[in-house]
C-alpha cells in the first residue's frame, strides 16, 4: 500500500511540475507573438503617444505628469489639441505612466522600453488566469483558460499597444482572485483591497470590481458586511488610492479639474441619454435570462431525478447548446462568428463604433473568438453553483452591463472583463469534460468527450484565424 500511495504521490508531482512548465511556456509564447506585433510595421494611436510622452516625463521629473507640454507641441505643429490636455494633471491616474518610467529607466530611453509594461502585465495576467482555474476549479480548467487568454484577440491586441488596459486587467483579476480566496481565508480580503486600489491606479473604472464584490456579498455573501477584514479592504484600496487622490486635489485645489475640462453638464447628459435608450434592452436581457434560468432548473429537475444532484445535468445543457447552434448555422451572426474565414470588421477610423446600439459588446465579443459564446452561456449558471464562479459571473456582467450603458464602443474598454469572462468559459468546459467522463457507457464517454474536444478546436481555429489576420500583424487600432 505504501509503494502504491508514493508512486501516486510522484505522479500526482509530475503532473503538477508539467502544469506549471505549460502554463509558464503558454504566457512566454503569449509574450514573444506580442512582442512581434509591435515590431511590425502598424498605425500608432493617439493614446500611445500620449502615454510614451507621460512616461518619458516621469522618467526626467517623477513629479511632471502634467500633458501641457503634449499640448503645446501640437498646438506648434498646427493641429487642434483635445481641451483635457492643457491640465496639470492627466485625466487618468498615474501607475501605468510610472510602469513606462520604470522600464525606460531599467532598459534605456527608446520606444521599445514603451511598451514593456503592456507585454509585461498581459503575460503575467495568462499565467495569473491558469493559476485561478487552478485553484478554482482544476488543472484542465487553468491551462484552459490561459490559452484562451493568449489567443484572445482583445487582450492581444491590448497587450501589443501602449493602453492601459492589461495592466489594469492584470491588477482587477489579481484582486477577484484574492477575493475569492479570502471567502476561506479572511486575511486575504486586505490584500484584494491593495489590489483594487492598484487597478484603480491604472485606470478609474476599475471600481466596478469593488462594485461586484458589492453586488456579491448583497446577494450571496451578506455575512462578509459583518466581518471587519471586509472593511479593511475598503480601507486599504483607499489608502493605496489616497497619495493621487491628494496630488490631484492639491494640483486643482478641489475638484476643479472635473470643472476645467467641462465634463459634468455633458456627463448627466449621457446618463439620462443612455439610461433611457438602454432601458428597453436592460429589460429584454432581464426577461430572457430570467427565462433561461427558469428552463435551466427545469432541466436540472427532469434530468437528475434517480441520480446524484446536478449529475448529468451539464452534459444534456451543452447537448441542447450544440444542437442549438447546429440548428440556428443559417443564421448570418452565427455564421459569421463560427464559419471560417469570416473577419469582423476593424481599422483605424476613429469613432467608428462610436453610433453603435448598446449591444455591440454581447455580439462583438463572439465576433472575435466564438469562445465568448461559451462565456455568455456559463452567466446563465446552468450548472452547480460555485462561489468563485458567481464572484466571476457578477464582475463580469457588472462591468458588459456598464460598458453597454455608458456607450463610446471600443472592445478595448472591457478587456479587464477578458480574463474573467475566459475563466468561465474555461471552467465550463473543464466541467463538461469531466461530466462526459462520468457517463456510465465507454462509448457514450468517449464519443462525447470527443465531441467536446473538436468543438474546442474548431473553436480555437476560427480564433486563431481572427488572430493571423489583425492581432499577429497589429495592424488595427479599433476593433
Amino acid at each position: 500500500m505504501k509503494a502504491i500511495a508514493a508512486r501516486r504521490e510522484r505522479s500526482e508531482s509530475a503532473r503538477g511540475r508539467a502544469f506549471w512548465w505549460l502554463l509558464i511556456a503558454m504566457a512566454l509564447t503569449a509574450a514573444a507573438l506580442r512582442w512581434h506585433g509591435i515590431s511590425a510595421p502598424r498605425p500608432a494611436s493617439f493614446d500611445e503617444s500620449l502615454h510614451q510622452e507621460l512616461g518619458y516625463q516621469l522618467y526626467l521629473d517623477p513629479g511632471d505628469y502634467s500633458p501641457r507640454p503634449v499640448y503645446r507641441k501640437l498646438l506648434e505643429l498646427g493641429r487642434e489639441p483635445p481641451s483635457y490636455l492643457d491640465q496639470p494633471l492627466y485625466k487618468h491616474p498615474p501607475l501605468f505612466s510610472y510602469a513606462i518610467a520604470t522600464a525606460i529607466a531599467l532598459f534605456g530611453v527608446s520606444v521599445p522600453s514603451s511598451y514593456l509594461p503592456p507585454v509585461f502585465f498581459g503575460a503575467l495576467t495568462v499565467l495569473l488566469a491558469g493559476f485561478l482555474g487552478l485553484r478554482l476549479h482544476s488543472r484542465t480548467a487553468g491551462l484552459l483558460a490561459a490559452g484562451l487568454l493568449a489567443i484572445d484577440p482583445i487582450h492581444w491586441i491590448c497587450s501589443e499597444k501602449v493602453w492601459l488596459e492589461t495592466t489594469q486587467a492584470f491588477f482587477c483579476l489579481s484582486a477577484l482572485g484574492l477575493f475569492a480566496r479570502g471567502l476561506e481565508r479572511r486575511r486575504l480580503l486586505i490584500w484584494a483591497g491593495v489590489s483594487l486600489g492598484l487597478a484603480c491606479l491604472v485606470k478609474y473604472t476599475s471600481i466596478l470590481a469593488g462594485l461586484a464584490f458589492l453586488v456579491f456579498a448583497a446577494c450571496f455573501r451578506r455575512d462578509l458586511f459583518r466581518d471587519k477584514r471586509f472593511g479593511l479592504m475598503w480601507l486599504a484600496a483607499g489608502l493605496v488610492f489616497l497619495p493621487w487622490a491628494a496630488w490631484y486635489l492639491s494640483a486643482y485645489s478641489g475638484f476643479g479639474g472635473l470643472e476645467t475640462v467641462a465634463t459634468t453638464e455633458r456627463v448627466f447628459r449621457h446618463i439620462l441619454r443612455t439610461a433611457v435608450s438602454s432601458a428597453p434592452w436592460i429589460a429584454a436581457g432581464a426577461a430572457a435570462i430570467a427565462l433561461l434560468r427558469r428552463l435551466a432548473v427545469a432541466l436540472r429537475k427532469r434530468f437528475s431525478r434517480g441520480g446524484p444532484p446536478g449529475g448529468p445535468l451539464p452534459i444534456y445543457v451543452w447537448a441542447a447548446a450544440v444542437v442549438s447552434l447546429a440548428a440556428f448555422a443559417a443564421v448570418p451572426y452565427l455564421r459569421e462568428v463560427i464559419l471560417p474565414l469570416r473577419i469582423p470588421e476593424a481599422g483605424s477610423a476613429r469613432g467608428m463604433f462610436c453610433p453603435s446600439s448598446p449591444s455591440f459588446y454581447l455580439l462583438r465579443l463572439p465576433r472575435l473568438s466564438p469562445f465568448y459564446l461559451v462565456a455568455f452561456l456559463s452567466l446563465l449558471r446552468f450548472g452547480a453553483p460555485h462561489p468563485a464562479g458567481r464572484l466571476l459571473e457578477v464582475y463580469s456582467l457588472v462591468v458588459l452591463i456598464f460598458h453597454s450603458w455608458w456607450g463610446n464602443y471600443q472592445s478595448r474598454y472591457i478587456a479587464a472583463a477578458v480574463p474573467a469572462l475566459l475563466l468561465l468559459a474555461a471552467m465550463a468546459i473543464a466541467s463538461a469534460g469531466e461530466s462526459l467522463g462520468r457517463l456510465p457507457s465507454p462509448r457514450l464517454r468517449r464519443g462525447g468527450q470527443a465531441l467536446l474536444l473538436l468543438i474546442v478546436f474548431w473553436l480555437a481555429l476560427k480564433t486563431l484565424w481572427i488572430d493571423w489576420n489583425i492581432a499577429l500583424p497589429n495592424a488595427v487600432v479599433y476593433f
